[in-house]
């Protein structure tokens, strides 16, 4: 299962990429919980991906804020984003081994063999 990423802008334009998990679900669960009067989780969706978003800035250290209070107040948006990875396609991957297997064919159709004879070294 892919992690979800998502872009924090501050109403200073300051801007975040955090990765929510499992504990920043846990930890919106129990404050729901201690916070009764917000009702139940089904009528928090939007509070529950913007306290998973605030815990994991604060669990990374890119969010500072010392309550979900106060990110709120500051937070003027967020984004689902993807980030850039530098690794190598898989459709690359697969083509690269397709022409090694074509060059060692052509290389043994052309009588060239990486093959040693028995009792050679």
């Amino acid at each position: 299962m892919a992690l979800t990423h998502f872009q924090v802008t501050m109403n200073d334009g300051t801007e975040h990429v955090v990765t929510p998990n499992l504990a920043d679900t846990l930890a919106f669960e129990t404050y729901l919980r201690n916070n009764r009067r917000l009702g139940k989780l089904a009528d928090n969706t939007m509070r529950a991906l913007a306290y998973r978003i605030w815990s994991a800035g604060r669990r990374s250290g890119v969010l500072t804020h010392e309550t979900f209070d106060a990110f709120v107040a500051e937070a003027a948006d967020f984004a689902q984003v993807e980030l850039e990875t530098e690794d190598v396609d898989e459709d690359d991957e697969l083509e690269a081994a397709e022409n090694d297997e074509f060059s060692e064919m052509g290389d043994l159709a052309q009588g060239e063999s990486t093959a040693t004879a028995p009792g050679t070294l």
